[in-house]
C-alpha cells in the first residue's frame, strides 16, 4: 500500500546561521524538484527558526586553560544543539564543557552512557574553571 500523503518534521541546525538557512533553501528546491518530477505536491509549513548561539571565544579560552591544567587537549565543538544557551545567548556571553559519551557517542537519548572517570574529570574541570575565572575587561 502506498500512501497518499506523508507528513514529516526537519531539523536543520548548525553553529552559524547563514549556511542553515542556505540548507534549508537547498532541501525545499531538492524536494519541489523531486515532486515536480513525480507530479507531486509539496507543502511547507515554517514551525519555528532560533538563532544560532555562538560560545564566546574569551570563555571558550579560560575552559581551554581549565582543560590544559587538567593535562586534556583542547578540542572546540561546534553545537547545533540548542539548550539553553539559545535562551541565554542574547543576554549574556556563554560558552558549554561537552562532556564524551560513551556507547559509541550516542547522546540525547536512554542509551546514552558515561563512565564515572569523565564525570569526575568534567567536574575537577568546570571547579578550575570557577576558581580561575577572569570577567570580560570592558
Amino acid at each position: 500500500m502506498i500512501p497518499c500523503d506523508v507528513r514529516f518534521t526537519l531539523d536543520a541546525r548548525a553553529g552559524q546561521d547563514p549556511p542553515r538557512k542556505e540548507l534549508e533553501k537547498a532541501l525545499l528546491s531538492a524536494f519541489n524538484e523531486i515532486a515536480s518530477r513525480r507530479v507531486l505536491n509539496v507543502e511547507f509549513t515554517h514551525m519555528l527558526e532560533l538563532n544560532a548561539a555562538l560560545c564566546a571565544p574569551w570563555l571558550m579560552d579560560q575552559f581551554a586553560a581549565s582543560l590544559k591544567r587538567h593535562g586534556v587537549a583542547e578540542r572546540r565543538l561546534p553545537s547545533g544543539a540548542g539548550h539553553d544557551a539559545m535562551a541565554i545567548a542574547p543576554v549574556a556571553d556563554i560558552a558549554m564543557l561537552f562532556v564524551r559519551c560513551g556507547n559509541g557517542g550516542i547522546s540525547h537519548h536512554p542509551d546514552e552512557t558515561m563512565t564515572a572517570e569523565d564525570a569526575a574529570l568534567a567536574a575537577d574541570v568546570l571547579h578550575d574553571f570557577f576558581l580561575n575565572f577572569r570577567p570580560q575587561p570592558h
